[in-house]
């Protein structure tokens, strides 16, 4: 792994390990990663994951400073939210990475770890450099690039107040948490993300009077829920065939018509609409219900369009309005 001690790039090797020694320190880092792994695992907010990341790691290594920084679309600005301190204050929010290295970035977009184990000596660095780091009481610094798709989309920093020798395990151990941590993040935001989504659609559906089904094209069961099963007239939650059970919901009249626009619309892949009758053994008057369905097929089989693979998981899901109350008809 290459260290920037200057403006040469050297080997993070500082000593010789017996291979006694290597099996300890792999070990030692084994454990500590996995149990951080099982601490992170039950996390939903990403700023908590990296809050529990940094402060492991901080107190791992005895670390001053420990945080990520975000890599904004400018790709010369970094953006801190979250970092662990000790003896130190936080940092939080934009920062320019020119204003600490010239060299940096060009060093961590070529996913090189870059590391100063003594800031106040390093060559490469002017005196306003030097400073901006004294400021933040930086006397060590390592940084571990962060790379998606060859982009550079964040950085885990390390820092310590004093000249800090850095040795291959420390180093071994940043890299491997950087990555498994940033995961941990992304996955996080993508479920806080999903989560948000569903409660958007939750409160459109709630507005608008709709409610949702779902049906497996595989063996027929489905799920409604407590808008679409109070329009429908049934018990909301999973059946074993939602089909049939809606069905007996649906007027004779318009069963028919009604199944095959749907045969029609699944055939289709794309999303179709339905206007029939539902018949509600609650209502006294009117007994049925004008319901106003909108369906679409969530997968495609790999063969012909339309056919079934048995297995294989396919169906439909679709939101159902009340439409208007009929009676007499």
């Amino acid at each position: 792994m290459p260290i920037d001690h200057g403006r040469q790039l050297t080997a993070a090797v500082p000593f010789a390990e017996s291979s006694t020694d290597a099996d300890i320190t792999s070990q030692h880092r084994q454990r500590f990663l996995l149990e951080l792994s099982d601490r992170l695992r039950p996390l939903a907010d990403p700023l908590a994951v990296q809050r529990e990341a940094t402060r492991a790691l901080g107190e791992h290594l005895g670390a001053s400073r420990v945080g990520y920084a975000e890599i904004l679309n400018d790709g010369e600005t970094s953006l801190v939210t979250v970092n662990y301190t000790n003896g130190v204050r936080g940092i939080d929010g934009r920062i320019r990475v020119a204003d600490y290295s010239t060299t940096l970035l060009r060093a961590l977009r070529a996913g090189q770890t870059v590391a100063r184990g003594d800031v106040a000596a390093a060559p490469d660095l002017t005196e306003a450099e030097r400073a901006a780091h004294a400021s933040l009481e930086i006397g060590a610094t390592v940084d571990i690039p962060l790379l998606k798709q060859g982009r550079l989309v964040a950085v885990l920093f390390m820092h310590f107040r004093e000249r800090h020798h850095f040795t291959t395990e420390e180093l071994a151990l940043l890299d491997a948490l950087a990555e498994r941590t940033w995961d941990a993040v992304e996955r996080a935001r993508a479920e806080a993300a999903l989560r948000a989504s569903e409660a958007r659609l939750r409160l459109a559906l709630e507005l608008a009077e709709m409610g949702i089904w779902e049906l497996s094209l595989t063996d027929r069961s489905g799920y409604l829920d407590a808008r679409a099963a109070e329009i429908m007239g049934l018990p909301a939650g999973p059946f074993d065939d939602v089909a049939r059970a809606q069905e007996a919901r649906t007027h004779p009249d318009d069963l028919a018509a009604m199944q095959s626009a749907v045969k029609r619309g699944i055939a289709s892949g794309v999303p179709f609409d339905l206007s029939y009758r539902a018949v509600h053994p609650r209502r006294q008057c009117p007994p049925r219900r004008l319901t106003r369905p909108r369906a679409a097929r969530t997968h495609r089989p790999a063969s012909a369009p339309g056919g079934d693979q048995p297995g294989r998981h396919h169906g439909a899901r679709g939101c159902r309005s009340p439409g208007a109350d009929v009676c007499g008809q």
